[in-house]
């Protein structure tokens, strides 16, 4: 498309032919063009363009030589492999004004300017047909063709060259431009684009399709690889009657989402309640742990002191002030202790006492 914006012939396949002729035997631009570029269809008998088309075939690709080159031009062609179907026509002086039928198909066409034009409508006037608007007429009328391109050719030859469709456009070539070559193909272009985004746009829904069919494949594998045995259906019995019995009871509460926020709340203040108590208990612990440590560290000190003995005179002293202990005298050693104590601090005290009376009586005297 880019090689057909380029030029503004509406035949761009020759083109580098006509090009190469030109360059090669120094003609005008004027002198080697197509048929197909000298002619074009009338705006209002645009309906016609596709029987008119096929009506002159291969004339629309046949270039014109000037007389005095054409030898030049066989020669060349003679002479090499050209890879196309190449029609030339010697353009010689039209010495007669050509007559066209009354409903001929060259009555519906435009003609360009051109050195060629006179010379061009003597050349085609023989191609012309009548243009009939149904078959009954074309049945019995020679030389004539119908716009779904029926050609009724000498009496009792039809033919039709159904190769593509009447309408298809790519392959018109009559025009002075190639504007509407373009413009078609630009069209072309843009609903090739739609097609394929639209194209795209189904892929990516198949994709996803694809995948969750995939999963769902998965699925059924893994169902398939599971063993019945292994399936603790009365446990699945159990759920299901907990949270059928659940849903009921929510059913029950209609559904009453105040009384469960009421039935929370109360829930974690007990938990709250519970988190003091805990504390608490740790805290006791604690101090719990404290005094054993220190009667651990009492126990420690009289093991010391229990290993290292008493003199047999303080043993005697405390036989004779406490007596002798039995065993079972021992678990409430610590009675003891205390009430020796304080016997100890009230005879220290008396002493004490006697002291000071003793001390203020000879200063009286």
């Amino acid at each position: 498309m880019s090689r057909i914006g380029q030029t503004r012939r509406s035949i761009p396949i020759c083109r580098g032919y006509a090009i190469r002729w030109r360059k090669r035997w120094g003609s005008q631009k004027t002198s080697s063009c197509f048929v197909g570029e000298l002619i074009d269809v009338k705006d209002e008998e645009r309906a016609w363009q596709g029987a008119i088309e096929r009506a002159l075939g291969g004339l629309r690709l046949t270039l014109t030589v000037p007389e005095d080159r054409y030898r030049l031009v066989t020669g060349w062609l003679n002479s090499r492999y050209v890879g196309l179907h190449v029609r030339a026509q010697v353009v010689r002086e039209a010495k007669v004004f050509p007559r066209f039928k009354e409903d001929g198909f060259l009555r519906k066409l435009e003609w360009r300017s051109h050195p060629y034009r006179d010379w061009l409508k003597h050349y085609l006037a023989r191609f012309d047909l009548a243009c009939v608007t149904n078959r009954e007429t074309l049945d019995i009328t020679p030389f004539s063709m119908t716009q779904p391109g029926l050609i009724h050719r000498e009496s009792g030859r039809f033919e039709k060259r159904d190769l593509r469709r009447i309408d298809d456009r790519s392959d018109w070539c009559l025009g002075f431009s190639n504007a509407r070559r373009l413009a078609l193909l630009q069209g072309k272009v843009r609903d090739a684009e739609e097609e394929v985004r639209q194209a795209t746009v189904e892929a990516t829904q198949a994709r996803k399709s694809l995948d969750a069919t995939d999963k769902e494949v998965s699925h059924w594998k893994e169902l398939l690889s599971t063993r019945w045995a292994r399936i603790d259906v009365p446990r699945g019995r159990h759920l299901l009657k907990e949270l059928e019995q659940s849903l009921r009871a929510l059913e029950a509460a209609a559904g009453d989402l105040a009384q469960a926020k009421l039935r929370w709340e109360a829930a974690k203040s007990r938990a709250a309640n519970v988190r003091q108590q805990l504390d608490e208990k740790n805290e006791a612990v604690g101090e719990t742990r404290k005094d054993l440590k220190l009667a651990q560290a009492n126990e420690e000190q009289a093991r010391r002191n229990a290993l290292a003995g008493i003199t047999q005179a303080v043993r005697d002293r405390l036989v004779l002030r406490i007596g002798d202990l039995q065993d079972g005298q021992l678990e409430h050693f610590g009675v003891l202790e205390a009430e020796q104590r304080s016997g100890v601090e009230h005879a220290m005290r008396q002493a004490a006492d006697q002291f000071q009376t003793a001390a203020v009586k000879p200063s009286g005297l």
